[in-house]
């Protein structure tokens, strides 16, 4: 739960009480504006344009699945999941190398 209030910038004066539990539900002023267990308050979070590299939306297998292309999927995800275990064995060799402190050993990991 948490209790607090909204208040213009450079002013000490409460304009505006705020409580509520961000799994039930929130007031301002005493009045409930969103509560969990009225389905018809409830708002699907927006998702902005500028997403992070890792979001799963830039993810092709997933992008080829939800337009019905299940080969495609398939051979996306098998190319997504070779370059993350190549990746793995890269960080591997090059931890071995740190810890022999023989960093051209990493350089010739391919």
């Amino acid at each position: 739960a948490f209790t607090g209030s909204i208040q213009r910038a450079g002013h000490a004066r409460e304009e505006v009480a705020v409580e509520g539990s961000f799994l039930g539900f929130l007031d301002f002023d005493g009045k409930r504006y969103w509560d969990i267990h009225n389905a018809s308050s409830r708002v699907e979070p927006e998702l902005l344009c500028n997403h992070l590299p890792s979001d799963s939306r830039t993810r092709a297998d997933r992008n080829a699945l939800a337009q019905g292309d299940e080969e495609l999927a398939q051979s996306e995800k098998v190319t997504i999941e070779e370059a993350q275990r190549r990746h793995r064995r890269l960080r591997a060799a090059a931890s071995k190398a740190a810890d022999a402190a023989t960093p051209w050993i990493a350089s010739e990991v391919k």
